[in-house]
This record gives structure tokens, C-alpha cells and sequence, in this order.
């Protein structure tokens, strides 16, 4: 659920006790740590657990076209984490890829372990901005690739244009009292602490492992779970 960021720094400014001249909402050559900053700290540090718990949330999907004889593609610039990939060969059917397994090298080549590749069911594999597919197109299919990944917060909520009456983020509702709680902890290290920090401190910790429980998908052997509402996954 979308909320103004403004919300967000008026919370954190009542658990700090500072005010907007201590804690300016926006950054300025030479300035003091703004809250834009603490913000961006925090938003992207509890993502992270989010994503560490294999939750969706914050999930995009993306379509690329498929360049014949072309192995390697570029991820978008904004992925966390690459979930799934679909790739359409043949311009009518879609295949889902598997994440190649590199433990098979430890029994067989590269090549062999390749070879099991097909149209029908590719492998691609995650190395640093970009993912390879096996086997490469033969032929050219505009859109012919589709992906799912857990997108990184967009960096133009953070740049000293944004409008604090309009802006918003997006978080699950239900912890979104964690962010200015963070933003609060991150300021307590920087300025030093009051008698309120212990106890903050520690219902954030609570929350966010609370956060985590309540978010890890609960799949099993066997089930699988929605993704959208095209595409399911899991444990198969």
C-alpha cells in the first residue's frame, strides 16, 4: 500500500524529539543527514529482509525480445533478485527455464550438463548485471522472454526534487510502523541516543523478525503458490 512520505518523517520526528531544523527533510551541499537519506537506508534494508524471507512482494515483470544466436541478456538495472523466466522458442509456446544447477558439475562437464537443455526445457543462468539461456535462439522472437524479479526502490523518491506533500512509497501496511522506527535508529547513531532508544530498539528488532515470520511464503513439498495471475510456483 502506497503512503506519503511525509507520514513517515512526522512519526520519525515524534520519536526523535527532533526537529525539522535538526532533521531536515531534504539533503543540501553540505548539510546535515536528511531524512531522505535515513529513508533510503531503511526502506532498502527491510526490502532486503523482505526478500531474504523468498516473499513476493515488490515483484515486477519485465518482457525481452530473443536475438537469434544470442546467449546473454541484461538484467534490469533496478533487480534485486531474478525469480522466474519464461522463454518462447517457437513464437507460440511458452517454457518455463530452471536455474541451472552448478552442483551437477561435480559429476559432468559443462557441456554435458548443457546438453539437457531444450526448447521445451531451457536453463538460464544469473551472472552479475546479466542471465545466459541455454540453449540460444535459433531465430529472432520480438517479446519472446518473460521475467519476474523483485525490484529495487525506484531512486527518484530520494532525490531533492521530490515533494514531501506528494511522494509516496509502497510497504506492506501492516509494518509500515517499522520504517520511521528504523529512521529513528539510524538517527540516535548519528546524534546520539535518548532514554526512548533502548526501547525502540528493540520493538523494531521484534517487528521486523515478526515481519519475517509472517511473510516467508508457508509452501510445502508438493504445493505451489501465486505468483500473479498467470503464473503459479513453488515446490514441485
Amino acid at each position: 500500500m502506497a503512503k506519503k512520505i511525509d507520514d513517515f518523517y512526522r512519526k520519525a520526528l515524534w520519536y526523535t524529539s527532533l526537529t525539522t531544523t535538526d532533521f531536515p527533510f531534504i539533503y543540501s551541499s553540505g548539510g546535515a543527514y536528511s531524512f531522505h537519506e535515513a529513508l533510503h537506508d531503511v526502506y532498502s534494508r527491510l526490502i532486503r529482509e523482505i526478500v531474504a524471507t523468498g516473499g513476493d512482494h515488490f515483484m515486477e515483470k519485465a518482457t525481452f525480445d530473443l536475438v537469434a544466436d544470442q546467449q546473454e541478456y541484461t538484467l534490469p538495472s533496478d533487480t534485486i533478485k531474478l525469480r522466474e523466466i519464461e522463454l518462447q522458442y517457437d513464437g507460440t509456446n511458452w517454457a518455463r527455464a530452471s536455474k541451472r544447477d552448478l552442483s551437477n558439475l561435480t559429476h559432468s562437464t559443462e557441456a554435458a550438463t548443457l546438453s539437457a537443455a531444450s526448447e521445451y526445457s531451457p536453463l538460464f543462468d544469473v551472472l552479475e548485471d546479466s542471465f545466459f539461456i541455454y540453449p540460444e535462439p535459433n531465430t529472432a522472437r520480438t517479446n519472446g522472454g518473460k521475467l519476474w524479479y523483485i525490484k529495487a526502490p525506484a531512486t527518484s523518491l530520494f532525490i531533492s526534487a521530490v515533494s514531501a506533500a506528494s511522494a509516496t512509497i509502497t510497504f506492506p501496511q501492516e509494518y509500515e510502523h517499522l520504517i520511521p522506527m528504523g529512521i529513528a535508529i539510524e538517527l540516535w547513531g548519528k546524534y546520539g541516543a535518548n532514554d526512548r532508544e533502548a526501547s525502540i530498539k528493540a520493538q523494531y528488532d521484534e517487528g521486523v523478525e515478526k515481519m519475517k515470520r509472517e511473510i516467508k511464503p508457508r509452501t510445502r513439498p508438493g504445493q505451489v503458490r501465486m505468483l500473479d495471475g498467470n503464473r503459479e510456483i513453488g515446490n514441485r
